[in-house]
């Protein structure tokens, strides 16, 4: 009892946070944005100040409801700021359908989703090491304020975070124990099903493959464990790949997306008048990591540029964290391989999407949040040394602290100006 109650504190106060931010940001609100100005040189108006793309994602709920059928993406459709959501694979929308028309309710689906996403990182830290405290501060990461912004929002990436943690998790736990057919096919089902959920979990495949052959440990059954590992996850997604191969000509729609996301902000626009070595330090790299920390609404309201530096020199000590008194972490060195594949792979197809469109979110870079947060939960624990217990503790404290902050004096006073609606 006393070691599920430090977890079962963790996940109450997600609980109330990510609440707190579905309750606080306005859904379908009309507004303007203070760092975007419009032809006339003012600030710009846009339909919905909230959270970036939630009508989209709430109108292709509303379309599945409506017409029983998936939407289809049409480049140059007079509607297409209301449809540009519509090429995503359907697991999130079509869950999210059974609760009906979608409004601002909607959004404490992700909420739940969250929860089960911190007790996978739990779990994975927990596997990884012998250490509770490892398990407690690897969940703990999971409060970072951009992290859970996500969640209080009507939107697929929660989903695939969840499946991609649970799909680290269980590797993870086959990397320390053994290769079962059983667990094989769990892990295959699980990433099919991110499949399912956004084309970019496609990034679990070649890092399972790594998982796979650097573990060693299959048994008797190595090429079925392979083939539940690393092909079934194709067969679960397979109906939807077909689908948009007969629709779009490529089984994960990506050229029918690049012809509909015309109106986004281009690289070249940015490399053409700043250059390409400010674009991606001062645009690409700055948004990316104060996003990372928490950017709130339409990616239009930060916290003062001091919090951030402070942030972020707190996750680098984290990180070189790792290298101080490692111990039973070192025992899996495959894990780490596996993870760190994970990682590089999400970030290559990042860097990909920003050489032609300016998108520095750190949300395309959440789904290796598994790889994220047990790193910064291995370098807490090793720096507290003697006293473990803080290596989850402070970081606990001073990200509920840091959510606190933005829902009680960020927020409201950005969302009072911003929204117009």
């Amino acid at each position: 009892m006393k070691r599920c109650a430090p977890l079962g504190l963790i996940l109450f106060a997600w609980l109330v946070i990510a609440s707190w931010y579905a309750t606080a940001t306005p859904y379908r609100t009309a507004g303007i944005l203070a760092f975007q100005r419009g032809a006339d040189g003012q600030p710009a108006r846009i339909p919905d100040v909230g959270a970036p793309d939630e009508r989209q994602h709430a109108n292709y709920i509303s379309h599945l409801i409506s017409t029983k059928s998936f939407p289809v993406l049409k480049p140059g459709s007079p509607d297409l700021g209301e449809t540009y959501q519509s090429h995503q694979p359907p697991l999130y929308y079509l869950t999210a359908a059974i609760l009906g028309e979608p409004g601002k309710t909607t959004r404490y689906l992700n909420v739940l989703v969250g929860i089960a996403t911190l007790i996978g990182l739990y779990c994975l830290g927990r596997t990884i090491s012998d250490r509770e405290e490892v398990g407690l501060a690897t969940a703990s990461f999971g409060l970072l304020p951009g992290f859970v912004m996500l969640h209080g929002a009507i939107t697929n990436d929660p989903l695939l975070m969840c499946l991609c943690t649970w799909t680290c998790a269980l590797t993870v736990w086959a990397m320390r124990h053994g290769w079962t057919l059983k667990l094989a096919f769990l892990v295959g089902l699980l990433a099919g099903l991110a499949l399912l959920t956004k084309s970019s979990g496609l990034a679990l495949l070649p890092a399972l493959g790594v998982a796979w052959l650097v573990s060693g440990r299959h048994g008797e059954k190595a090429l079925a464990t392979g083939f539940a590992t690393l092909v079934l996850p194709l067969l679960v997604a397979g109906p939807w790949l077909v689908r948009n191969t007969s629709l779009y000509g490529d089984p994960l729609g990506l050229r029918i997306f690049k012809e509909a996301f015309v109106g986004s902000a281009q690289a070249s626009m940015f490399t053409g008048t700043v250059g390409p070595i400010a674009y991606w330090s001062d645009w690409v790299l700055w948004w990316t990591s104060r996003s990372f920390v928490g950017a709130f609404g339409y990616m239009d309201i930060f916290l003062p540029n001091a919090a951030y530096l402070a942030a972020l020199a707190v996750i680098g000590v984290l990180v070189l964290g790792q290298l101080v008194g490692r111990s039973k972490e070192s025992r899996l060195p495959g894990a780490t391989i596996f993870l760190t594949t994970l990682f590089l792979v999400v970030v290559a197809l990042f860097v990909q999407f920003n050489l032609t469109y300016f998108q520095g979110q750190a949300r395309y870079l959440f789904p290796a949040i598994a790889a994220i947060a047990v790193a910064l939960g291995v370098g807490a624990v090793n720096l507290a040394q003697k006293r473990p217990a803080l290596g989850w503790s402070l970081p606990f404290v001073a990200l509920m602290c840091l959510n606190l902050y933005v829902l009680t004096t960020v927020l409201p006073e950005a969302f009072s100006i911003r929204a117009t609606g």
